[in-house]
């Protein structure tokens, strides 16, 4: 069950209803909202989340069972949704903190010869959004939509590199806070999602 609650601004936040007690951090401007359950938030009315079913990055039991450690751990919400205006929203989930091993095994299929496998750490639970970004956020934040496969729920395309740093660049502005593509090292983390196989499952 997911509800959107509303920081002392007026901003919506994403939230998981039947979860709690969180201190989250409004992905808008930063404020603080407390809660032990949704319903008896002071001055936070909430609404039923009408958004995409969760799935993607938290679909295996063992990554919605380490998003959910991270968050309580971290006191942040597993799931929370920033508001691009207009009624678009980019759902954000909780990737949490851990070591994996990245790179590829000698004789992997199409490994590259940098791919050494080799463990990293991850030292602080990090959001990523839930899905590619779509064509209707795209167009919220920028204003335009260069995509040649036309509709406002299916990804972006046709945007170059420079073009993707221009939208994390205007989403900061919009947010208050720094929004940037995933490194390489979250990347892979959180594709992983706790496997050691040449795929995610």
């Amino acid at each position: 069950k997911m509800a959107i609650l509303s920081c002392k601004n007026g901003h919506r936040l994403c939230v998981q209803a039947d979860k709690g007690p969180f201190v989250v951090a409004c992905p808008t401007c930063y404020t603080t909202v407390e809660w032990s359950n949704p319903v008896d938030a002071p001055n936070n009315p909430y609404l039923p989340f009408s958004g995409r079913p969760l799935g993607a990055l938290s679909d295996s039991a063992s990554a919605k069972a380490s998003m959910n450690a991270a968050a309580r751990a971290s006191k942040l919400a597993p799931v929370m949704a920033m508001d691009l205006d207009g009624g678009v929203t980019m759902e954000l989930v909780l990737i949490p903190n851990g070591t994996f091993r990245m790179g590829s095994l000698e004789d992997e299929y199409g490994r590259g010869i940098d791919e050494k496998p080799h463990p990293v750490t991850i030292s602080t639970a990090f959001y990523m959004a839930k899905y590619p970004v779509t064509q209707e956020q795209y167009n919220a934040v920028l204003g335009n939509n260069p995509s040649h496969f036309r509709g406002p729920r299916k990804p972006v395309e046709t945007v170059s590199w420079y073009d993707a740093q221009e939208f994390c660049r205007k989403l900061s502005q919009k947010c208050g806070n720094t929004i940037a593509l995933p490194t390489e090292v979250q990347w892979e983390y959180a594709c992983r999602a706790g496997t050691t196989t040449r795929f995610h499952t």
